[in-house]
């Protein structure tokens, strides 16, 4: 059993898996899945990770740990929000806030090249990952 810190505002114990329509896989890991879905609950499209507990050693629960936590204390604008984080037998769920405009790394291979216009790239792209990641850096916090 990993213990999803409770007593934080994602100690989601609660939550069911069934609470979602799973929709399709749109990446991950080697320890990890992560899925678009649907959830009832909060009546929208989420990003489901999913953590086959069979997968993880002692040091991969401690970063599911770690990432639960960190993730759940996090409130910028340009981060994706955690809403949930809970288990059951087999696995551990993270219900995220679903990216609707995708994952700038999967942009830049299908085009070969970002954007020409520097402003667009600056203000859309280089602005809010700094600003993230100087939030991250100011609690102590390197993001991999």
């Amino acid at each position: 059993m990993i213990c999803l810190a409770p007593g934080l505002a994602t100690d989601a114990s609660t939550w069911r898996v069934s609470e979602f329509r799973m929709i399709e896989r749109i990446g991950g890991g080697k320890n990890s899945s992560v899925y678009s879905a649907y959830s009832k609950r909060l009546d929208k499209k989420v990003a489901m990770k999913v953590y086959r507990k069979a997968a993880l050693n002692k040091l991969n629960e401690l970063q599911v740990q770690r990432e639960v936590y960190i993730h759940s204390k996090l409130n910028h604008k340009y981060a994706v929000k955690l809403y949930a984080a809970f288990e059951d037998d087999e696995n551990v769920y993270l219900v995220q806030q679903y990216a609707e405009r995708g994952d700038l790394f999967f942009k830049l291979k299908q085009s070969g090249t970002l954007y020409t216009d520097e402003r667009y790239l600056v203000q859309q792209v280089i602005y809010p990952l700094l600003s993230v990641l100087s939030t991250l850096h100011a609690r102590g916090i390197i993001h991999r």
